[in-house]
């Protein structure tokens, strides 16, 4: 029998509409809705825990390249909190799998878009 990360690693995103200021996507049955927020963070993308925002950081620029952090980071969200996945304990690698599938399917370099998560990364440091 297939866990619980397993399944939900199967799942695709649909009906996804993304503005500069706000994602909103079906996942797992579900209509999902949040703010998004451009930010110098340590982090390629966070989410917030009390509210419905999502973070990205100011150095990505491309709209595709975004617009798939943010679906990342309400996958992740959304299986912590409907599942009680820990983002160590399966939810990264469940939004991971979601939004690269998501990526592929809009023609773009997965490998590439990684190689620049990494740079980007890097940059930040230990902050």
């Amino acid at each position: 029998m297939m866990g619980i990360v397993a399944l939900l690693k199967e799942k695709s995103v649909s009906k996804v509409r993304f503005s500069p200021n706000s994602l909103s996507l079906v996942f797992d049955g579900c209509k999902l809705r949040f703010k998004v927020v451009k930010k110098n963070t340590c982090m390629i993308g966070n989410w917030s825990r009390s509210k419905d925002e999502l973070y990205y950081d100011d150095h990505f620029t491309d709209p595709v390249e975004v617009e798939s952090i943010c679906i990342h980071e309400a996958v992740e969200k959304y299986v912590s909190k409907t599942y009680g996945l820990t983002v160590q304990g399966g939810a990264h690698a469940v939004a991971q799998e979601v939004e690269r599938k998501w990526f592929e399917s809009k023609q773009r370099d997965w490998v590439g878009f990684n190689k620049n998560v990494t740079k980007v990364w890097k940059l930040h440091g230990s902050c």
